[in-house]
């Protein structure tokens, strides 16, 4: 079957290159309900892996698959992929003790080598698209069998290079490099390479700002933090939405989440997500953020009741990137290309 067939993605993008010699990306509608009966019963086991999305869970399959027609299927600018493994093995550190109660001690880990037969089913890999601008969301939901492995990695390479590389083949020095929607000088000066790309200039990862792990996740892949989104989504009801940053008026609202972004610019991502409440303990974060007692007397008349009573809670929402000048001039590519294979 030729999986580039009825994407109907308003981007132009091309399966055959998404895909190495460890897993390929394909259409998730090749095989949507297998598919999302798997996904379905490992969240279901693991209903932690709920906490940051905003939606779910699923009781069944038929259910998510509902969800997927009313979002993904219907948006020209939505495609979802299923990541597909190759034969082979996964090697998974998992700590063989409690967590560390100090800094300085050492964690023990057990390697569990899990083998893989070919065309094994991962996870899901999602892409949102701006074409218009060049801007393209990617983000990925895998399995709980392949957190804190190489399928996640692998995955976001395949991605980023499609989106990022020039349409044309790499050139032999950064000074020979094109900005956007200029034309190469002269054919020579191209280095025989990866061809193909979208030539995107833009690509972004957004998360929860209170899910620390995804936002050192993309840090670690070579995006940059940029900022808080503050208020930027609306959670379902049942999501937890009262136990974010605790903020005792608007005014210390703005101020902390200004600060958050400096230590965090500066580097302090261990602490990220986990600032001192008024009481000096610490916040542990959620899946949202709802209004402090107090404060409802400062709003407008009718927007709380508004809010509270047709809304579910809200979310802050870390945004990050790599643009087109990171990537091809800024070390961005080499940076990622040093991880994949490992």
């Amino acid at each position: 079957m030729d999986s580039n067939l009825n994407l109907n993605f308003s981007l132009p993008i091309d399966l055959s290159h998404l895909e190495n010699d460890r897993l390929r990306l394909v259409h998730l509608e090749e095989n949507l309900p297998e598919w999302a009966a798997t996904y379905v019963a490992d969240a279901n086991l693991h209903p932690q892996v709920y906490t940051y999305l905003t939606y779910g869970p699923f009781a069944s399959a038929e259910e998510y698959i509902t969800h997927y027609d009313d979002t993904s299927r219907s948006n020209p600018d939505e495609i979802l992929l299923a990541i597909l493994l190759k034969a082979g093995s996964i090697i998974r550190r998992k700590s063989s003790r409690a967590p560390r109660v100090r800094a300085s001690e050492q964690t023990d880990t057990v390697l569990i080598e899990t083998t893989i037969e070919t065309e094994t089913f991962a996870g899901i890999a999602g892409i949102v698209a701006q074409p218009r601008n060049l801007i393209a969301d990617i983000g990925q939901l895998l399995l709980t069998p392949y957190h804190r492995t190489w399928v996640g990695t692998e995955t976001n390479a395949l991605l980023l290079h499609h989106l990022l590389d020039p349409p044309c083949p790499t050139f032999s020095q950064a000074s020979d490099m094109p900005g956007p929607g200029s034309r190469p000088k002269h054919d020579e000066q191209l280095q025989a390479g990866l061809t193909g790309g979208l030539g995107l200039r833009r690509v972004q990862w957004q998360a929860n700002a209170s899910n620390q792990a995804s936002v050192n996740a993309a840090l670690r892949l070579g995006f940059k933090l940029e900022g808080i989104m503050r208020w930027a989504a609306v959670l379902p009801w049942g999501k937890q939405g009262d136990h974010g940053w605790r903020m005792t008026s608007l005014e210390r609202g703005n101020a902390r989440i200004g600060d958050r972004n400096e230590k965090v610019a500066y580097g302090s991502v261990t602490s990220y997500g986990q600032e001192e409440d008024d009481r000096g303990q610490q916040d542990k974060g959620g899946n949202g953020v709802d209004d402090p007692d107090g404060e409802r007397s400062l709003l407008p008349h009718g927007w709380d009741h508004g809010r509270a009573g047709q809304h579910g809670p809200g979310r802050h929402t870390a945004m990050l990137a790599i643009c087109w000048d990171d990537w091809l001039l800024g070390g961005a590519r080499e940076k990622l290309d040093a991880l994949v294979g490992r």
